[in-house]
């Protein structure tokens, strides 16, 4: 397994192309499971993607004033 983290972010920044990961991934051995991450993921991503999750955030320490803490929001 493979886990591209934030990847989708950098597509939606502009600092990666879309079509880059989609070869990435039609061209990956089949035996490697890609996982991807981030908000805003590129439609083109969903539609080649086997599996897609949305999460959606309830509460977050964020909000409290709680500033990120390491190995958890990084």
């Amino acid at each position: 397994m493979v886990i591209l983290d934030e990847i989708n972010n950098l597509i939606d920044y502009g600092l990666l192309k879309v079509e880059d990961v989609v070869d990435l991934i039609k061209n990956k051995p089949k035996e490697i499971s890609i996982v991807l991450t981030g908000r805003n993921a590129h439609h083109k991503l969903a539609d080649i993607a086997d599996t897609v999750t949305e999460m959606k955030e309830i509460k977050h320490a964020f909000s409290k004033g709680i500033k990120a803490r390491k190995g958890i929001e990084y």
